[in-house]
């Protein structure tokens, strides 16, 4: 009997310990930069873009071809799509691009690279390399 209350204790103690060790799951934290609803601003069909790297948004977007200026700064479009494919991940390539240009909203904090950039969320629909 006192075997049987030895191995018992045993066997609890061992089973409150493993319970009490086991790892908590992490969370799961959800991108809602490619998520949000966002408002169709414009489209672009087979337009020129430059593959550029925004170290404020630690992303990739498209610099399209530069807007008329209308003060000291140089205005473009800097599309941020959802995920840049790996093959068009080169800073300095140069593609042809289709989709729908999405304004962010106005909780989203997206940082500007230069003072003449104007930040969009791009569906690309359709890419390749110039």
């Amino acid at each position: 009997m006192k075997k049987l209350f030895i191995y018992s204790t045993t066997l609890l103690l061992l089973a409150l310990v493993y319970v009490s060790c086991k790892k908590a799951k992490k969370p799961v934290v959800k991108d809602t930069f490619c998520s949000q609803v966002r408002i169709e601003v414009s489209s672009t069909d087979d337009e020129y873009g430059k593959v550029l790297f925004s170290t404020k948004m630690n992303r990739y977007y498209i610099r399209l071809a530069d807007l008329p200026p209308d003060d000291e700064c140089d205005k473009y479009h800097a599309c941020y799509p959802c995920e840049l494919p790996l093959e068009y991940r080169k800073e300095g390539m140069i593609v042809r691009v289709t989709g729908k240009l999405e304004a962010f909203n106005q909780t989203e904090t997206v940082p500007k690279n230069t003072c003449g950039e104007m930040p969009l969320f791009f569906k690309i629909s359709n890419i390749r390399k110039y």
